[in-house]
């Protein structure tokens, strides 16, 4: 073949090769322009995210003006709303609640939309990936194809040179818009991470602010700790009159029952016995009357004193549930309990009758929640259904429990005085055991005895 002819057939294989080039550069160029758009996408949903996590820190800080706070923290909050809520009794507030539960919506609300953008993301990373490795391959084509072009010049000589040329720098033009749109590309892929990373912050900001606020709200709800509330400092020789360093200054009164503790054992076997207030006589100090003191173990000064039905300066409120009978003869002690708990400083927000219906209810502000004898499958519908409720409003609010047997111990309560005398044996002539003061075994924090006793068969029970 000779010149004239390799000329021609030089120019038309690099007229084919020129457009296989300019269809690769157009279709590479209109992928990477629809990344960016995709990218510019993300980067204005992150912008609205960054909005609406602002409007919803211009919501908290609306709420605290509203509610009458809006310099005070939250420290300063609780104290001054606990404070309020001692001097006035009123009904629950659902206010906190909704706030927490409106902030709780709006804060999943955009943790879903995080997620969706991060999915987004991550499905641009993919197609970016997909995008440069296409675009590696094609590179790779292009190059092979290029090589087997200059070959072929290089055979028909100076020639081609000229042809030789333009397609390097084709090629290098081509490699350079490819270069600029993949680092155009990453910084655009950069800011979109870093303002995701920015939200995130905020978001997780937010959570912190939410939490805390739920803990307090949470935290003012749960009733007091078993701590001493205060302390036996004086013994007569007798053992049988004391004083201790409460009085009119914590709102105490006469006829008040505690339990006496070593002063490092609040447990049961810590117990030394009771005390009864019997006079109020100065503002850190009252007289009591002391009972079950053994010789062996005797109340002494520094010994530490608790009920579970008083605090000072401040009145626990309980919930009674189940059948109630203190001395094991069958028989509703309810009003009895209703009666001693108010009388040692308690209050009642609800109790299940005997009839097994629902008097008052369960809040917030209900410490305890006392427990009687459960229903079976034999009560009645109201009594089970009534004792159901109670149980899962208790839990709701995370209101401490405890048996009834539990709660007269510890408030040191005392059956009648005709019910510890001393009993004489007919047979025998011999003193009977007195009683100790204690309750019936069948009253202890499982709620059974040895021998399992029924309700009687007139109860709704």
């Amino acid at each position: 073949m000779g010149k004239s002819q390799a000329l021609p057939i030089a120019l038309i294989l690099f007229v084919i090769i020129a457009i296989a080039l300019g269809i690769t550069t157009y279709l590479f160029k209109k992928q990477a322009d629809e990344a960016i758009l995709k990218e510019n996408a993300v980067a204005q949903e992150n912008a609205k995210l960054q909005q609406e996590v602002q409007q919803k820190t211009d919501d908290i800080v609306v709420l605290k003006r509203l509610i009458g706070f809006a310099d005070a923290g939250m420290e300063e909050i609780e104290t001054k709303v606990q404070a309020q809520m001692s001097e006035v009794a009123v009904k629950e507030n659902p206010t906190y609640y909704t706030l927490i539960s409106e902030l709780q919506e709006k804060f999943v609300e955009a943790m879903k939309k995080s997620e969706e953008f991060e999915q987004q993301l991550v499905q641009v990373k993919t197609e970016m990936e997909k995008l440069r490795v296409d675009t590696a391959e094609r590179i790779d084509v292009a190059e092979a194809e290029a090589k087997k072009a200059r070959e072929q010049l290089e055979s028909h000589g100076s020639a081609y040179a000229t042809a030789t040329t333009q397609m390097e720098e084709s090629y290098q033009k081509m490699k350079t818009t490819t270069d600029s749109v993949v680092k155009k590309t990453q910084s655009e892929k950069k800011k979109a991470e870093e303002n995701t990373e920015k939200a995130m912050s905020i978001i997780d900001d937010k959570q912190e602010q939410l939490d805390n606020m739920r803990r307090v709200i949470e935290e003012s709800a749960l009733p007091p700790q078993e701590n001493p509330m205060g302390q036996i400092i004086f013994v007569n020789p007798r053992g049988n009159q004391g004083i201790i360093n409460l009085g009119k200054a914590d709102r105490l009164t006469r006829s008040l029952t505690f339990s006496v503790y070593e002063p490092k054992d609040m447990s049961e076997q810590g117990k030394k016995g009771t005390i009864e207030v019997i006079d109020v006589f100065d503002t850190r100090k009252a007289e009591v009357r002391i009972f079950n003191n053994d010789e062996s173990n005797p109340i002494e000064e520094g010994d530490v004193i608790y009920t579970p039905t008083w605090s000072p300066g401040f009145q626990e409120r309980f919930a009674i549930v189940g059948f109630i009978d203190i001395d094991d003869d069958g028989v509703s002690d309810l009003d009895t309990v209703l009666s001693l708990i108010r009388r040692n400083g308690g209050l009642i927000d609800a109790h299940q009758m005997e009839n097994g219906l629902q008097s008052g209810k369960i809040t917030s502000r209900t410490s305890w929640i006392v427990y009687g004898i459960a229903p079976d499958e034999k009560s009645s519908d109201d009594m089970r259904s009534t004792y159901t409720n109670f149980t899962n409003e208790a839990k709701k609010f995370n209101t401490k429990g405890m048996q009834i047997g539990e709660l007269l111990r510890k408030m040191g309560y005392r059956p009648p005085a005709k019910a510890r005398e001393l009993s004489v044996r007919p047979e025998t002539g011999t003193a009977g055991r007195s009683s100790t003061g204690s309750v019936s075994g069948l009253y202890q924090e499982d709620g059974k005895s040895s021998t399992p006793r029924r309700p009687p068969a007139r109860s709704a029970y």
